[in-house]
Order: structure tokens, then sequence, then C-alpha cells
């Protein structure tokens, strides 16, 4: 006959839902959680709709969920499993502990892998929505120097225009820097399906920086020499900029 409970040592964990059972579904749980979580991070990609912006954070809420109840009941385990006086199950906790660390330990080495991984991908994509946000910014220099010049300036009025789109614009430098290495880096096959766009982004942000050469040539001879009208070459190399600017093919709609 098997042994009455009333026979079995104090504290031995042998039933199916003790202790140790309760560790392993922790870490099962917390190991799923965490997988999800990566894998998403992995697999998400930019998109211009709701879905693609919103959709993965889903899977990662369902991924965090995992991590705090395996979390919880890890921790609820090995308190069981410490409590009681039996020298073997403590020794079991013991080496559940050591378990426990090292499932959490390997998460976070794997998340920060992923995040490492895909910063990049990331990177340029930031990069690329400063870059546009700079180009507007440039685009209003360049309209408002039009509307000047247009309006018959001559001689220090339009100088002055010149200097002051200089000063303007030189700032975005940096802005139109980054989006070009962001444009360089989707432009290989970790941009996916934002490629063929990379590659008229690549070639807008090279026109961009030429024009911030323009710019700094400008501001220089302002500088330097005393001029009594702007030198018809500074027009001429502009005019050059934004003609090359509007033949580039148009982008290829977005999230197709």
């Amino acid at each position: 006959m098997p042994p009455s409970p009333a026979g079995q040592a104090p504290g031995r964990v042998s039933d199916p839902g003790g202790p140790l059972t309760t560790i392993r579904r922790g870490m099962i749980w917390f190991a799923a959680g965490g997988a999800v979580i990566i894998m998403t991070h992995l697999l998400r990609v930019w998109g211009p709709g709701p879905l693609a912006r919103l959709g993965p954070l889903i899977p990662m809420c369902a991924g965090a969920y995992g991590l705090v109840v395996g979390l919880e009941k890890m921790i609820a385990g090995l308190g069981r499993s410490f409590a009681v006086s039996d020298a073997a199950a403590r020794a079991r906790a013991r080496r559940g502990t050591v378990s426990c660390v090292l499932l959490i330990a390997a998460a976070l080495g794997s998340g920060a892998a992923a995040w490492w991984i895909r910063a990049p991908y990331w990177g340029a994509i930031t990069s690329r929505d400063r870059g546009e946000r700079a180009s507007e910014k440039l685009r209003a220099i360049a309209e408002r120097h039009a509307a000047t010049m247009q309006a018959g300036a001559t001689g220090a009025a339009a100088l002055t225009s010149w200097r002051e789109s200089a000063s303007a614009a030189l700032p975005l430098r940096p802005e139109f820097t980054a989006a070009l290495d962001g444009a360089s880096y989707l432009e290989t096959p970790s941009g996916g399906r934002l490629r063929a766009r990379a590659r008229i982004d690549k070639e807008f942000y090279r026109l961009c920086l030429e024009w911030m050469d323009l710019y700094e040539s400008v501001q220089r001879s302002l500088n330097e020499a005393s001029m009594l009208e702007p030198p018809e070459e500074w027009s001429v190399k502009q005019n050059d900029i934004i003609d090359r600017i509007q033949a580039l093919p148009t982008p290829p709609q977005e999230g197709s």
C-alpha cells in the first residue's frame, strides 16, 4: 500500500503542483513572454499606417504579461521551496534559483542583442524624419528668398536676403548629413521595402548638402569682401540645384 500522507517526511515536495512545478511554469511563462517581445521587435518594420505603428503593441503587451506572470510564479515557487525544512527540497530550491537567474540573464542579453541588431534601422528611420523636417524648413527659406528677389530686390537688399538665407539654412546641415547616412543604410537589403525610396532620398539629401556648400560659400564671401551686388554665379548654382531636385523621380507610395 502507498504510504499515508502522515508517513511522509515533513517538508518533502512530491506533489505535482508543488513549488518546483510552480517555478517551472513560471520559467515557461517568462521565456515565452520574452521570446514574443524579442521576435516582435526583430520583425517589426516601419509603416505609414496606424496598423504598422500600433499593431506590434498587441503581441508586445501579451509578451509583457507573460513576463510578469512568469516572474510572479518563479518568486512564489522559490519562496515556498525555501520555506520547507527538508534539506533535499532546499537543495532543489537553490538549483531552481540558479535556473531562474540564468533565464532572466539570458532574456536580458537576448533583448539587448535584439535592440542592437535593429538600432541602425530605427536610427535611419529617425534620421529620415529629421531630414524631411529640415527639407521643409529649407523650402520655406528658399521661397522667402525667391519672393524677395522676384520683388525686384537689388544691391544691399539682395545681399541681405542672401545673408539671411545662408544664416537660416546652414544650421540644417547636420540634419541633412544624418538623413543621407540613414538613406544610405535603408538603401541596403536591411532597408526592406523602403529601399526604392531610399535611393531617391539619398540623391535628394546629397543635393541638399550641395546647397549647404553654396550657402557656406555665400556666407564666407559676404564676410570676407565688400560687395555692391550678389554675384550672378550664386543664383545660377542655386537654380541648378533646384532644377536637379525637381527632376528627381517621385518617391514610391509608402506602404505599397
